[in-house]
C-alpha cells in the first residue's frame, strides 16, 4: 500500500471514529444524566412515600388497644420500652427507618418518634433489619454489638442492655413499594429476656398488635394490598 492511500485511508478511519467518538461520549453524558435524574426521583418518590405511609400510621396513637397490649408486655415481663417503627422497601432498597409508635415505663422518656422520623441507617442496622424480617426476629445483647454501629449508640444514648426486634408485617401500599413493620421491645435491665418474657411479647404482638396496625392501614388506604 502506498504512502498517499495509507494517509488517505487513516484520514478516512478518523474522520469516522472522531465523530463516532463524539457520538459515544454525548450518549454516556447523557445515560449518566438519565441515570442521575432516574436516582433522584426515584429518591422523591421514596421520600413521599415515607412521609405519607408515616403520617397515615401516626394515627394508631389513637389505637388503645396497642396501648393496653404494650400494657400488659410491661406488667408481665422486665421490658421497659417498646417502639414500633417502619421501613420502606421497593424501587430501592431501605435506607431509612421511621419510629411510628413508642412506650415506655419507669424510664427517662426519650422522644423516639421525634428523634427517630426518617433516620438514615448504615449497613450493620439494615441487615439487622432483613435478618429479622426473614426470622421473625432477632435478640440484640447491646455490649456485643459492634462499636460502629449506629444502633449501638442509640442504645448506648438511651441506656439500653437488651432488646428483642420483631418482624410485624409487611404491606403493599401502590405497585412499586412496600411498607415493613418492626417491632423493638428494650429493656433497661442488665438481664436478658426470660423465655417467659418473650413468650408474653409474641403472644401480644400476635393478638392485638398486628391486627390492630393491619386494621389501620387498610381502613386508612382500601387500596393497599394484604401481604
Amino acid at each position: 500500500m502506498e504512502y498517499t492511500t495509507i494517509v488517505i485511508a487513516i484520514i478516512g478511519l478518523t474522520s469516522t471514529l472522531i465523530p463516532a467518538y463524539w457520538v459515544h461520549k454525548e450518549k454516556k453524558k447523557n445515560n449518566e444524566k438519565d441515570k442521575k435524574i432516574a436516582e433522584l426521583e426515584s429518591q422523591l418518590t421514596e421520600a413521599n412515600v415515607r412521609t405519607e405511609v408515616v403520617d397515615r400510621l401516626l394515627d394508631i396513637t389513637l389505637l388503645s388497644e396497642i396501648k393496653t397490649a404494650v400494657d400488659v408486655v410491661f406488667q408481665e415481663t422486665s421490658a421497659d420500652r417498646y417502639l414500633i417503627l417502619i421501613a420502606l422497601n421497593g424501587v430501592t432498597d431501605f435506607n431509612m427507618i421511621s419510629v411510628i409508635f413508642e412506650q415506655h415505663k419507669g424510664v427517662d422518656k426519650i422522644s423516639a418518634i421525634a428523634r427517630y422520623r426518617n433516620l438514615k441507617i448504615d449497613d450493620e442496622y439494615k441487615s439487622m433489619l432483613k435478618k429479622a424480617e426473614r426470622n421473625g426476629d432477632i435478640e440484640l445483647e447491646v455490649s456485643q454489638m459492634p462499636d460502629e454501629s449506629i444502633l449501638k449508640q442509640i442504645y448506648m444514648i438511651e441506656g439500653v442492655q437488651h432488646s428483642k426486634v420483631t418482624f410485624l408485617l409487611r404491606k403493599g401500599i401502590d405497585s412499586g413499594n412496600d411498607v415493613i413493620v418492626f417491632s423493638s421491645l428494650a429493656t433497661h435491665s442488665e438481664e436478658p429476656f426470660s423465655s417467659r418474657d418473650k413468650t408474653i411479647a409474641s403472644t401480644q404482638n400476635d393478638a392485638v398488635i398486628v391486627p390492630a396496625l393491619k386494621l389501620m392501614i387498610e381502613s386508612t388506604n382500601p387500596y393497599i394490598n394484604a401481604k
